[in-house]
């Protein structure tokens, strides 16, 4: 029985041990995630600081785009990007690009093309 404790006594801390979750395990990025560390990257290159979005919308086969957020600042948080007081899900995002503006503005814009999330 004396052995038995001890035995018990010895083990029971590396049981305890083992079943923390290990801190060292990096979790999966999702795709939203990275795009968002590319539009960070791609805003800090170019310091672009506002942004314009569009929705796509496809009914019958024809794409309509329309202006949801126009020019207005933007901050990326993960994979969620909020432009104006409109929060959009990166994964929804179909593409994006940097827009030089012409004089006397100079400078970038970026430019998102979200799938569509709501009605017109």
């Amino acid at each position: 029985m004396r052995r038995l404790c001890l035995l018990l006594l010895l083990t029971l801390p590396f049981l305890f041990a083992g079943c923390d979750k290990d801190k060292d395990v990096i979790e999966p990025k999702t795709a939203g995630e990275l795009t968002g560390e590319a539009i960070e990257s791609l805003a800090e290159e170019l310091h672009i600081s506002k942004a314009t979005t569009y929705m796509m919308k496809n009914y019958s086969g024809d794409i309509y785009l329309r202006s949801d957020e126009s020019n207005e600042s933007f901050s990326v948080e993960g994979q969620i990007i909020k432009v104006g007081n409109t929060y959009y899900n990166l994964d929804k995002l179909v593409k994006y690009e940097a827009v030089e503006l012409e004089a006397p503005a100079n400078g970038y814009i970026l430019e998102m093309y979200f799938e569509g999330m709501e009605s017109f």
